[in-house]
């Protein structure tokens, strides 16, 4: 019974770390694509690399601007 209900909450936990991950990453690409519409930046398209890490391309009328974001960190 306590073995069960050890795998259970750490079954629940990982879930909740893993889910925590996602919304940071959300946040830091979302607050990246903010700035660049402020900016007067259009055309912006979210990619993921094969590393995991968030690419961000975007247009604006003097030129193009490429942004490559860890999502783990927010590190540029």
């Amino acid at each position: 019974m306590n073995r069960r209900r050890f795998l259970y909450g750490m079954t629940a936990s990982s879930a909740l770390v893993l889910t925590g991950a996602a919304v940071f990453a959300a946040t830091y690409t979302d607050a990246v694509v903010s700035q660049l519409t402020k900016q007067g930046f259009y055309n912006i398209a979210v990619q993921t690399t094969w590393l995991g890490r968030v690419r961000i391309l975007a247009d604006r009328g003097d030129g193009q601007r490429e942004i490559i974001l860890n999502p783990r960190t927010g590190e540029v």
